[in-house]
């Protein structure tokens, strides 16, 4: 693979409605196209997301950056957050 370097800095965010829609497998494909680094803000749940994205990654550029919130409660961030008694701060995400 060459050693592409994008031109500018940019940032994706995927997002889809439900589970099962495909995020985490769309996120690891623009990760080694881009050799972009990943980070799931809030993870609910597991197995991590961010496990996945790693194991499908074979670039050596792309970096994991750890989430701000690890949820037990498979569900969504709200109310995984609410189960398992944490309070989300948009200023840590």
């Amino acid at each position: 693979m060459s050693d592409f370097k994008p031109a500018i800095l940019s940032r994706y965010f995927v997002t889809a409605i439900g589970t099962d829609s495909g995020k985490t497998l769309v996120s690891a494909i623009v990760c080694e196209a881009l050799h972009a680094d990943y980070w799931k803000p809030i993870q609910a749940g597991m197995p991590r997301d961010t496990d996945t994205v790693q194991s499908l990654v074979s670039n050596e550029k792309t970096q994991f950056h750890p989430e701000a919130y690890l949820l037990n409660t498979p569900a969504s961030p709200h109310a995984a957050a609410k189960a398992d008694g944490v309070e989300i701060s948009l200023t840590k995400v």
